[in-house]
Formats: C-alpha cells, structure tokens, sequence
C-alpha cells in the first residue's frame, strides 16, 4: 500500500498561514507542499528550540554586485531520503512562473517534531509536523477541521476590514489643483494589527491599492499613491508601457559560478525611472523605485494630454496578480 501525501497549502495573500498549520503523520509518509501564488514562499525545516534564527532571505550586497537572495534559499541540496531531521529546505516555490516550481515534497523517515517556516515570511508563516510510527486519522481530520475553521475566521476578519478600507480610500474626495486639474490619491497597502505584550502582530494583510479597480482621472492630473499607515512592506509604483511583466521580476536569474549567488534581486524595482516626468504616452516605463515606511513613502506620477483608455500600475514585488489597479483616462472631466 503506497504512502499518503498530504498537502499543506503556503498562503501569504491576506492571512501569511500554513493551512494546516500542525499536521500528525506516520513513518513513510509525503508531504506535499504547495502555493497557490505569484509571490515567492519556501519551507526551511529547522531546530526552533536551538534558539539559532533562520537565514535571512535577502543576502548583504557586496560593491557593485546589486542586492542578492541568500543562494542556499534559491539553490538548496536535495533533502535525504527519507528525511530524519536536521537543517533541510525547499528551493523558492513560485505558482505561475516558467522559473521556478511551484510544490516540493519530502518524505518522513523517523518518528518526531518538525517545525518550519518559510524564509521570505518569517517569523509570521509557521508550521509543525508531528511524525509517528503509527496514527490515528483523528488527529489529521480534525486538525484539518480545525485550520478550515480558522481559515474561514479569518477571510471573514479579511473581507470586513477589506470593505472598510475600500470604502475610507473611496471616500477621500481628489484635490482641486489651481490650474484646474485634480490629485487623485491611491493608499498602498494594509493591515489588521492587534498588541499584545508590547509586540505588535499583523493579523491580517493586505497587499492591494485603494480604492480597489478603477480610478477614473483627465488628462494632466495628478495621482498620488501613499503607503497606508498600517501597512509594514516595500512596494513600488509602475507603469509597464508594455513590457512583459516577465522582464521585470523581482528574481532575475544569473548564470551561477564559483563567487556569487545564483540569484539577483531584478536591480530595476530599487531604480527610479522617469520620476518627475510627466507621462503623456503610454509607452513611457514609469517606476517609482522601492516605496517604504523607513524611506519613501509615497509617489506622484503626473499626467500630460494623454490620450483617454486606461493605465495600468503594479507592484513588481507583488503584482501582477494582486498589487496592480487601473487609472482610465477620461476625455472629459470626472
């Protein structure tokens, strides 16, 4: 009889959980692991007790090297087969994406605890696995019970906060510039937060502009995008004018040698492009460099006679599937 293979789902979107987050299993069991995302995940299997941190995902920048992904979180060894414990850990699991695979498995061989966590999203997405010579369904079922109950809590918390943010950033009415025209304002990025202890914990996450969809503008306006008061991650601001999303990210892959890592954080999401220009086609490349609550923190991009359809912005660290919203030109006012 073959060993089941059980499949942990790595979320980040709104929630950044394992579901489920424990799971009980038997010697000789597979856990799949799996992403339904763009955004990058990993799994690192490690001794949490050891009071030893995991490696940081993004590696010191030597002089003009660019900054770099840790090369043992992009180009890790095959874990043991069977796995028994130790330092072990999947390469970067992408959905979507023609570089990178979007599941990795490994199998049980030895009775314990395993605990992990993913590198880019430390210490917020965690996970354990407990492993038994033999076991009883129960434990699973209910476990699997239990990280469906609270998945649905928190979409419930998610979709809430959601409505209410949407419609704060909806209501904020643009600016009447002198001249006649208007500054339309976008709120980059949110989150639920709660305290306890002293520590503030991000509870819920929301990795989108607001108001969500459409806003609708005139030509020579301006639109101002701010990073939201809760919100804790590096975004950036852009205008494709056309070029593949592909092109432009985050991971450009390097050709490996003996001195540097295997991957290149894409240097264009750090580099300011045409900031200050104002766009009066929609072939202009636009990007606002690296936009954070401990630097930058908002962005303007200034509309010329630019002809009336729509603009599409996205983040290159988030999008194009979630962080990206759609400025449509109008040829009258709005």
């Amino acid at each position: 009889m073959q060993a089941p293979t059980f499949k942990p789902q790595l979320t980040n979107g709104e929630l950044r959980k394992v579901f489920p987050s424990t799971l009980f299993v038997q010697v000789g069991d597979t856990v799949l692991f799996t992403t339904p995302e763009f955004e990058p995940h990993n799994v690192y299997f490690y001794n949490q007790s050891s009071g030893v941190p995991p490696p940081y995902y993004v590696q010191s920048p030597t002089v003009g090297e660019g900054i770099m992904v840790n090369a043992l979180v992009t180009n890790p060894p095959p874990p043991p087969l069977p796995y028994t414990g130790g330092l072990t850990m999947s390469p970067v699991l992408i959905q979507g994406s023609l570089q990178f695979q979007d599941s990795w498995n490994v199998t049980f061989g030895k009775p314990g605890t395993y605990t992990y966590t993913c590198l880019v999203h430390y210490p917020f997405m965690l996970g354990k696995i407990t492993v038994v010579d033999q076991m009883h369904n129960k434990k699973n079922k209910a476990n699997i019970r239990n990280a469906q109950k609270q998945l649905a809590a928190s979409e419930k918390v998610a979709l809430a906060a959601y409505g209410a943010l949407n419609a704060e950033a909806a209501a904020v009415a643009p600016v009447r510039n002198p001249d006649g025209t208007y500054t339309r304002t976008f709120t980059v990025g949110a989150s639920v937060q709660k305290t306890m202890h002293g520590v503030t914990h991000h509870l819920v996450d929301f990795i989108y502009f607001f108001p969500y969809g459409i806003m609708q503008a005139q030509p020579n306006d301006t639109i101002r995008f701010v990073l939201g008061a809760t919100n804790y991650r590096a975004h950036t601001v852009t205008l494709l004018a056309g070029r593949p999303f592909s092109e432009l990210y985050v991971i450009a892959p390097q050709h490996p040698n003996t001195t540097k890592p295997h991957v290149l954080l894409n240097p264009i999401i750090a580099t300011p492009v045409n900031v200050g220009v104002t766009i009066r086609n929609r072939s202009t490349f636009f990007n606002s460099g690296l936009l954070s609550a401990s630097g930058n923190s908002s962005i303007e991009i200034k509309l010329g006679n630019i002809a009336p359809g729509p603009l599409t912005v996205v983040c290159l660290l988030h999008g194009p599937s979630r962080l990206v919203a759609t400025i449509y030109v109008n040829a009258t006012n709005v």
